[in-house]
């Protein structure tokens, strides 16, 4: 069976199983550029590993398998089984070449694909900030010494009430995750550090995340705790 026979949005399944995890470690130790990635690969593995006829089982929709791991799997040569029970290997050199230029020729159209969707969305958005430049720039051109601070003050609050209603419009949301459980899809633990706060726990926001329409457009870079002091004994 080829790629050509999925569908973006046909669900595959696979053998949790330690090949799977590596393969899961190796994208996102590429992803990120590091060497420790086992929160990130925790997280992956449990929100996506099912119980199926009494075993553990990774389900996961093939359009995210694509932009993810999908690479690694097939490099390693390990079966897929879409959720009709047809199998999906690769046996021998030639066979993986060939699934590998599929497997490419299927990424890049996808991409494609989001590309377009996401030109689209942000010449939208790109339109209703010219607004906010504009505004700035009648700003900064009325003569400073004619205003008093109170009313500049003002003047750019109203601006940026402006920019942040198109922001909410547009489905763009901040969230500080101090003291919530730290997430590795929603943040980015820039140190862990002793703190009167149960281990991994958000001990402080060093900079807020954002969401845009449910899925995370910056994650929030924060300290965790390692648990509270006087606690390492």
């Amino acid at each position: 069976m080829t790629i050509t026979k999925f569908n973006v949005n046909d669900y595959i399944r696979f053998e949790t199983n330690e090949n799977t995890r590596d393969c899961v470690r190796r994208f996102y130790r590429d992803l990120h550029n590091r060497q420790d990635v086992e929160d990130d690969v925790n997280w992956f593995m449990n929100t996506h590993t099912k119980i199926i006829d009494g075993k553990p089982v990774m389900r996961i929709q093939f359009h995210e398998f694509a932009s993810t791991f999908g690479y690694y799997m097939i490099m390693g040569s390990l079966p897929l089984i879409k959720d009709n029970d047809i199998y999906f290997e690769t046996e021998g050199d030639d066979s993986k070449a060939r699934l590998l230029a599929e497997f490419e020729n299927f990424r890049r159209r996808t991409e494609k694909e989001k590309a377009d969707l996401v030109i689209t969305a942000n010449n939208k958005l790109l339109g209703q900030l010219t607004e906010v430049y504009d505004d700035f720039d009648r700003a900064f051109e009325r003569p400073l010494w004619g205003t008093s601070a109170v009313e500049f003050a003002q003047g750019i609050k109203q601006i940026f009430t402006k920019f942040k209603k198109i922001m909410s419009d547009n489905g763009v949301a901040q969230f500080d995750p101090m003291g919530e459980p730290f997430d590795p899809a929603m943040h980015e633990a820039l140190i862990r550090h002793p703190a009167d706060l149960p281990e991994g726990t958000v001990a402080s926001t060093v900079q807020k995340g954002y969401m845009a329409n449910g899925k995370v457009l910056q994650h929030a870079k924060v300290v965790v705790s390692s648990g509270k002091v006087g606690n390492d004994a």
